[in-house]
């Protein structure tokens, strides 16, 4: 039994580490736990979780009980995928012709695809965009990518440095026009990493609850984050390693596909295309190979390399392991993992950052909470229901009824009592607030109460005023302790 002095954290890190395995007939079905080996920085690990997630198993429905009437949530009530493939289109990073052929491909691949094949459809512009839940109801689908608006967006430059030189020059492309349009290309790359940064994130934290490995395919001309060590937004990582975390650690592995296909950059007046002396998209294959995906380059055929990303899922297994408490040194460890065979392709995450036991600090809990204002996604790391209703008596102010999952959050044990903390924002939309006001509010639970609230949720009561009439209330909570976070939109009763 713990002293009271010690403090005992609730959650064990597990490593969970989704695993593709094919042969030159297919996926590999049929293989069990002893079948695989984990290695963590060479050394052997034993497998304490495993599973297996088929597409057969993601058409699959559970009968979950409704809501009550009124009450809104970011998890119940909604279809739980065994396996799920997320469609990323990328109006951002891709140049107005690339983006048609890109949605005439994907509208040949939607007429085609099979009904076991759970899909879900976003848009990335100048914000990310659900398009389509996930359904697999092709016909559903390819209504919602009919309906997508396309075109460059206004205000926003993404050539290639080739098409803006030529279309500087008068003539021969000289080497000013090429500084130039370095120059220009430069600016406009970094324009739009903050914009493709926020929809990774969005994109994990809403993904993250998802049982078993999930897929993003991510359709553009690309990537635009950088893989400088030292430029992600907290100036530990590259850009690109930062969103590779945040996807690895919600078991999503991406596949970007290229919308340029085969159609090489235009060559100088009077030259022909050299399209063998193109370089692949680095960005996108190193993405792809640290999420354990597959990059999709230099072919015209999009609607086979997305039909072949999405084959790849069709049998996926889920390995777990907990490091030893010594391991978290900070650094990365590289993941290896061995399905026995010599003839098969075994593909899964790079690694896994053992970070040290340290949540975010306020600045970085700030923007977390920050960039989920905007988002058109739920959070879901912290299961929520809420609801809302009028005070009376009084005109604008509402009474909000939250209740959270506590297994969610990290408590901590200090003289037999839980104790842990929440950050809490209200936000009354329509809005243009991006900044936010954080409200910790401090948990403190004896032993029978914590036990009581693992098994029911932890209830709380807000009012909150609002200076006018608004549509929706936005509630977003956030643990304290290690930055996980749930979120979502109560529609506003009419006074």
């Amino acid at each position: 039994m713990a002293s009271q002095d010690d403090t005992i954290r609730v959650n064990t890190r597990l490593v969970e580490v989704g695993v593709v395995v094919r042969d030159k007939n297919g996926p590999v079905t049929g293989l069990t736990k002893d079948d695989f080996a984990v290695f963590d920085n060479g050394k052997p690990q034993r497998v304490e979780v495993f599973s297996v997630s088929t597409t057969e198993r993601s058409k699959e429905k559970q009968d979950l009980p409704p809501l009550p009437a009124g009450v809104v949530s970011n998890r119940a009530g909604k279809e739980v995928p065994a396996s799920a493939t997320v469609i990323l289109f990328d109006r951002l990073n891709t140049e107005d012709k690339y983006q048609r052929d890109g949605v005439k491909q994907l509208l040949a691949y939607l007429q085609t695809a099979r009904h076991e094949d759970l899909t879900a459809l976003y848009v990335l512009g100048n914000d990310l965009k659900l398009v389509q839940d996930f359904t697999n109801d092709a016909a559903v689908l390819v209504r919602a990518a009919s309906k997508m608006e396309i075109g460059d967006l206004p205000g926003v430059d993404n050539r290639t440095v080739q098409e803006i030189a030529q279309s500087q020059s008068v003539g021969r492309v000289t080497r000013r026009n090429v500084r130039t349009a370095t120059a220009e290309a430069d600016y406009s790359l970094a324009e739009r990493v903050d914009p493709t940064d926020d929809a990774i994130q969005a994109i994990a934290r809403h993904l993250s609850t998802l049982p078993g490995r999930k897929s993003l395919i991510w359709l553009s001309a690309a990537i635009p984050l950088s893989i400088t060590p030292g430029t992600s937004r907290d100036g530990k990582d590259s850009q690109l390693g930062w969103a590779a975390r945040l996807l690895t650690d919600a078991n999503i592995a991406v596949y970007p596909v290229d919308t340029h296909g085969l159609q090489a950059p235009d060559p100088p007046r009077g030259r022909r295309p050299q399209v063998g002396l193109a370089l692949p998209p680095d960005a996108m294959v190193r993405i792809a190979d640290d999420t354990g995906g597959r990059a999709f380059y230099f072919n015209n055929d999009l609607a086979g390399s997305i039909r072949t990303a999405i084959a790849d899922a069709e049998i996926s297994y889920m390995l777990g392991f907990y490091p030893s408490e010594n391991g978290f040194d900070g650094k990365f460890h590289n993941i290896t993992v061995k399905a026995g065979r010599n003839d098969v392709e075994v593909r899964h995450r790079a690694g896994y950052l053992a970070s040290k036991d340290q949540g975010p600090n306020e600045q970085e809990r700030k923007a977390i909470m920050s960039g989920l204002l905007s988002s058109p996604l739920d959070a879901s790391q912290i299961g929520l229901e809420a609801a809302v209703e009028p005070v009376p008596g009084n005109a604008s102010a509402y009474r909000v009824a939250l209740r959270m999952e506590a297994s969610d959050l990290r408590f901590e044990h200090h003289n037999d009592h839980w104790i842990a903390a929440v950050d809490m924002v209200f936000r009354f939309d329509p809005s243009k607030q991006k900044t936010v006001q954080l409200r910790t509010v401090p948990i403190d639970l004896t032993e029978d109460h914590f036990k009581a609230v693992l098994s029911s949720g932890l209830v709380m009561q807000e009012t909150v005023t609002a200076d006018r009439p608004y549509d929706r209330l936005r509630v977003i909570l956030q643990d304290h302790a290690t930055g996980s976070v749930g979120s979502l939109s109560l529609d506003l009763p009419r006074k």
